[in-house]
């Protein structure tokens, strides 16, 4: 028994990249096994984003998703009360993985361009193609 679930009761899906890759992948895992109910488990900051990517994924398939947080972050209590005010590595992490939850949606990077940057056209005032 793991945290009061019986490890025959737990299925992990580990062929998935993202978020929405794990909703599609776990929808075969959850019929499967015919469960009606799931608890999804992640960490309490990504819960919303990936609460609403599997509610979607098992939209009509009459399963029901069940968030189950394992964390929930804050500031330490051990802060010196002027301390908060100042920047630390600690809170640079939290704010990047906040903002990745809030504007990154679940869905792969665009590709890059690598090496030199090329020329490309722009439009001139006379409508006529320059390089630039």
């Amino acid at each position: 028994m793991t945290l009061g679930v019986p490890v025959s009761a737990i299925r992990l899906e580990t062929l998935s990249r993202n978020t929405t890759e794990n909703a599609q992948q776990s929808l075969g895992l959850i019929q499967a096994v015919g469960a009606k109910r799931v608890l999804l488990v992640t960490s309490a900051l990504h819960m919303p984003r990936a609460l609403r990517t599997f509610q979607a994924a098992l939209r009509g398939s009459g399963v029901t998703v069940l968030p189950a947080t394992t964390d929930v972050q804050g500031p330490p209590d051990t802060l010196h009360p002027r301390g908060r005010w100042l920047p630390d590595a600690d809170s640079l992490g939290l704010s990047t993985r906040a903002l990745k939850e809030y504007l990154g949606p679940d869905r792969p990077a665009p590709a890059r361009a690598v090496g030199p940057a090329r020329s490309r056209e722009v439009l001139g005032s006379q409508g006529r193609a320059s390089e630039g």
